[in-house]
């Protein structure tokens, strides 16, 4: 039986508890409702910008033409990747 690395069961142990403590982390930021921006850059969860990506996308179901009926703030692959994901999701639903 090969030898067990002393440094490698450390690391086997640290990785999925600093893994884990981040994610209930940010868990918990979220639940509190830390987000938004701090200088302009996202630090966390926007909301918001998945209401407008929604929306933005309502012309795979109901039709319309994209930029001239459905105004979107977006660049053009950003609301055809989340288009799709809705076209795929929807019929689900």
């Amino acid at each position: 039986m090969p030898a067990v690395n002393e440094k490698h069961i450390r690391l086997s142990i640290i990785a999925p508890a600093f893994a884990a403590l981040a994610v209930a982390g940010l868990t918990i930021l979220h639940i509190a409702g830390v987000g938004g921006t701090a200088f302009d850059i996202m630090v966390f969860f926007d909301s918001h910008d998945m209401n407008v990506y929604f929306a933005s996308s309502r012309w795979i179901i109901e039709g319309g033409h994209l930029y001239r009926e459905v105004p979107s703030e977006y660049p053009l692959l950003a609301n055809l990747i989340f288009a799709s994901l809705r076209h795929v999701v929807v019929p689900v639903l």
